[in-house]
């Protein structure tokens, strides 16, 4: 079978506008190849077991599915405050927005009929930056805002009873999570909302049920996580399986490869990716698509920003029947250690993944498994930021230094710059680390 006649994988984003026509909108680089070829239905199978049937619509040379139909039920069914909803929550979870954040698990108090509502503490107001002179707030999502009243009494900020509609159009309940995100707009909130039942009511597969039903999400690389070489997991997913993760875990990839990355639970972020994104060329905008076997173990597809498969072209795939095979037949084994670093090559592979050096973030030092140590004394605490002296006995470690050197301090997932100089001292004016 040449490459031409391997099945093509491919990712369609889909828009709020796009939903709101109705339609699915292929990728150009698919059509350039396969436009002629399609017929004017199609047939979609979801992993629920479903088959949606679809009509082809060409119009100016962009092609797209719509009316997708299973039986007399439409796909687009949702409606616009969902719609919305699932958007923010997506862009949350896949993009990880680092905009400031406060976080509140709803009480009875928060949803019950009142006058005033105490969303949001003090504290909250402040981390996002909330203009306290305002009268009122809008808070939603993307078109579908809210005008909330926001009044300050005995010191504390409590919201009008707008609110208590905000609650009820988006079928919020004691116990489901709100995380408020600051906008550019100082009198606008964003709102990602976590579902307590959804959560609670979903229950990892295990055992036989990993081959019909596995945990699936999905990271949008961007400008900042490719410079940091890490990729935060979602919420739902650290909800059920972060327990089960260790100091390392293994990515499995469709050209049989396998690299190992290091995880911290403090972040909740899998770190150490510099060779696996210089590898495969990763730019921002890709899509990874993650899925999870257990035993620190993830299958993972690489889609480019024009929604195709960057491996389409492999021959010899790894499909994901095949990682269900090899761990049944005990290939990588539940005894495994999740906290042990270790390379497992493929035989047709030459490239195993990160070293345990380039996992810890030293990917470019010739002694990046040596190590040294600093016992600290109240000095290296105080505002004149004294920094610390790197032991007499390394130098080796600045020798070649000249002037000042940029220096990355690494511990759990997180990193700080600090600036090195030829005497071997490291410090900060910031005091940050």
């Amino acid at each position: 079978m040449s490459a031409e006649d391997l099945p093509k994988k491919l990712i369609c984003l889909h828009s709020g506008r796009s939903y709101e026509k109705r339609i699915v909108v292929l990728p150009k680089e698919f059509l350039e190849e396969y436009g002629g070829k399609i017929p004017e239905s199609v047939y979609l199978h979801v992993p629920s077991g479903g088959i949606w049937r679809g009509d082809i619509v060409s119009e100016k040379s962009v092609m797209s599915i719509e009316t997708m139909r299973n039986g007399n039920e439409s796909i687009f069914k949702t409606s616009k405050v969902e719609l919305e909803k699932l958007a923010i929550s997506f862009n949350f979870n896949s993009k990880h927005m680092t905009r400031n954040a406060w976080e509140v698990k709803l009480a009875k108090k928060h949803v019950e009929k009142k006058v005033f509502y105490q969303v949001l503490s003090n504290e909250g107001v402040r981390k996002l930056q909330i203009d306290e002179s305002l009268s009122y707030i809008h808070v939603g999502f993307l078109s579908c805002w809210w005008n909330i009243d926001l009044v300050k009494d005995n010191g504390y900020f409590s919201f009008g009873k707008v609110w208590k509609e905000f609650v009820n159009e988006c079928n919020l309940s004691e116990g489901d999570v709100c995380i408020f995100l600051s906008t550019e707009m100082r009198n606008r909130l964003q709102v990602v909302i976590f579902k307590n039942k959804e959560i609670s009511e979903w229950s990892p597969p295990i055992g036989e049920e990993l081959e019909k039903s596995r945990s699936i999400f999905l990271h949008i690389s961007s400008e900042e996580s490719l410079q940091n070489r890490k990729i935060v997991l979602p919420r739902v997913f650290m909800e059920k399986y972060g327990s089960q993760l260790g100091t390392f875990v293994k990515l499995w990839m469709v050209d049989r490869r396998v690299w190992i990355a290091a995880f911290c639970k403090t972040d909740n972020c899998i770190f150490g990716l510099q060779r696996l994104q210089n590898y495969y060329s990763l730019e921002p905008e890709c899509l990874m698509v993650f899925q999870y076997f257990g035993n620190c173990t993830f299958y993972l597809s690489i889609f480019g920003s024009n929604g195709m498969d960057l491996l389409n072209g492999i021959r010899r795939k790894l499909e994901v029947k095949d990682v269900v095979m090899e761990r049944n037949e005990g290939r990588y084994a539940e005894k495994d250690n999740c906290n042990e670093a270790c390379n497992i090559e493929d035989d047709d592979s030459d490239a195993s993944g990160d070293s345990l050096a380039e996992v810890l973030g030293a990917e470019n030092s010739e002694n990046s498994c040596e190590s040294f140590s600093v016992a600290l004394s109240l000095s290296h605490f105080d505002e004149k930021s004294h920094g610390v002296y790197i032991p007499r006995s390394q130098k080796r470690f600045h020798s070649t230094w000249r002037k000042e050197k940029n220096v990355t301090l690494c511990y759990q997932g997180k990193r700080w710059e600090v600036k090195g100089n030829a005497a071997g001292k490291l410090c900060s004016s910031q005091r940050m680390f």
